[in-house]
């Protein structure tokens, strides 16, 4: 259970709920701390509920047999990851789920199970379009991200990555969570040609590489490499 109200009253999720509604929310919901590195589940696992981050970054990927990875998010603070099943419960997919998801920073989570959240939500419509508004958004994402790799070479994505980055934060220095490796499966190439990648846009100096820092000096001609 968790006991501040303030940890979870600025998140958007909760953002139009009274009091008493935020209270149902913090007597079932559980706070969870992971540690870089640590899986929070596995594809296929038994599916109890979801996830919100309060801090860190979380990604969720597909693994293949041979042991290939393909990150499909990285779910950053104050974003919800893993709700899906809960809606499909009538199917097999609603049993499991139906990806993996590791913490790339050390994180903080809150888990919502899913028996007591479908309880609540049947009773507040609000907290539905939330989620409705969650889901789209991640939905255009990934139409993004498949358009990126079908119609953009290497230097674009990687620049249009770094930006959004920087519009989202408002500052000029990224912290890159991910791994060069982890990078280059979200943007579907390559360790090596990441790391050329950022050499281009360093020696053009659009950016600074500080080891996992990036220091992004012209966001507007960034911006235009994007397109």
């Amino acid at each position: 259970m968790i006991e501040n109200p303030e940890m979870i009253r600025d998140i958007p999720f909760f953002s139009e709920l009274s009091t008493d509604e935020l209270r149902k929310f913090m007597k079932i919901s559980k706070l969870m701390n992971f540690k870089k590195g640590d899986i929070i589940f596995l594809e296929g696992d038994v599916y109890y509920g979801f996830y919100i981050v309060v801090k860190g970054a979380v990604r969720v990927y597909k693994s293949n047999p041979d042991g290939r990875e393909i990150t499909l998010h990285i779910i950053e603070p104050f974003n919800s990851f893993a709700e899906i099943p809960m809606f499909i419960s009538d199917r097999e997919e609603g049993n499991i789920y139906p990806a993996n998801a590791q913490a790339i920073e050390n994180s903080v989570l809150i888990f919502i199970p899913k028996e007591e959240f479908l309880r609540i939500i049947n009773e507040n419509s609000k907290i539905c379009l939330k989620m409705l508004h969650g889901f789209a958004e991640r939905l255009m994402s990934l139409n993004q991200q498949i358009e990126n790799l079908t119609l953009k070479d290497v230097v674009t994505r990687l620049a249009e990555y770094l930006y959004n980055k920087y519009k989202n934060s408002g500052k000029n220095e990224i912290n890159l969570n991910l791994s060069r490796s982890m990078l280059a499966t979200y943007l579907g190439t390559i360790s090596e040609t990441i790391s050329r990648a950022l050499r281009k846009l360093q020696d053009e100096d659009l950016i600074e590489i500080q080891g996992k820092k990036i220091i992004i000096k012209k966001p507007e001609k960034l911006k235009q490499i994007c397109g």
